[in-house]
């Protein structure tokens, strides 16, 4: 008797567990992301990706996830046209953010381009070690730019390639000896 009660409290528990996981996994806030199709836990929508043609696979989801995104979700839609320029995958962890049309694109990394491009964030590297100085990981913005322009003129081509034009000249004998 004793046993069938600790089993019974043994599923109760688990189906608490698993009530709890389903809610903090539904619950949780998400990053939004561009509509794409969904993929399956670990190896994401690698199952989805085109063997050949991928830029027509590309178009047919563009086509189907604006429907998607505007008639289900009430969302308003990326663009005027019908389908959504953007659309996003996940394999393996990696995200990828496909567009479509040139126009998206040019959205995306000229008028956008200070929102989504930056040096990746390497906290083990740059907080731990101390490289944060080194002009190769700091992210774009101010100081980036000023060591930039520091780095431009010392490396300038018209005055740095006279300048060592006989070492490379060196170097270039001994490769091909």
């Amino acid at each position: 008797m004793f046993a069938s009660i600790l089993l019974d409290a043994n599923q109760l528990l688990l189906l608490c567990l698993l009530l709890v996981a389903l809610y903090v996994g539904l619950n949780s806030k998400r990053p939004k992301h561009p509509p794409g199709p969904r993929g399956l836990p670990l190896i994401g929508n690698l199952l989805d990706m085109p063997t050949s043609e991928d830029w027509l696979q590309y178009r047919k989801w563009s086509e189907e996830f604006s429907m998607l995104n505007t008639w289900l979700l009430s969302r308003p839609k990326l663009n005027s046209t019908k389908e959504s320029d953007v659309i996003y995958l996940n394999i393996f962890g990696t995200h990828m953010v496909v567009t479509n049309t040139l126009e998206s694109t040019l959205d995306l990394l000229e008028r956008r381009s200070s929102k989504y491009s930056s040096r990746t964030r390497m906290p083990m590297l740059v907080e731990l070690i101390g490289m944060s100085w080194s002009f190769s990981f700091m992210p774009y913005g101010d100081t980036w730019r000023a060591h930039r322009r520091l780095a431009a003129q010392e490396f300038d081509s018209s005055q740095t390639i006279p300048k060592y034009e006989l070492t490379f000249t060196r170097n270039a004998h001994g490769l091909l000896r």
